[in-house]
């Protein structure tokens, strides 16, 4: 995965992102928030991936309103295509993908 930085502000430290923005297969993101939330509505873009092994990513997927912790298959991971390109960050462990997450809900609020 190539990685490039940049800076969400003033006030936060650079992150990794990776180059182009990653999303989940829309029926795999379904069936996360019907099993988490109990929602309908869900945004399958992977917002930051902050753990990984092998096969799968440990990472944050959703939009800011909406957002669920879950593993995913690296099998399941796109390029995501569309109007919205936001970049996925790489973080060095949950703690820090909610701190970005935390950040940026504050900076849209």
């Amino acid at each position: 995965m190539k990685k490039q930085q940049v800076y969400i502000d003033e006030q936060t430290l650079p992150v990794m992102v990776t180059e182009e923005p990653l999303q989940v297969k829309e029926w795999f993101a379904a069936k996360k928030f019907r099993e988490i939330r109990k929602s309908r509505i869900f945004d399958n873009r992977i917002f930051a991936i902050f753990a990984e092994t092998e096969k799968a990513y440990n990472c944050l997927v959703g939009g800011i309103g909406m957002i669920i912790n879950t593993w995913v298959p690296k099998s399941l991971v796109e390029v995501a295509e569309g109007e919205i390109k936001r970049s996925t960050f790489v973080c060095n462990g949950y703690t820090e993908a909610k701190n970005i997450l935390d950040n940026i809900r504050d900076y849209y609020a």
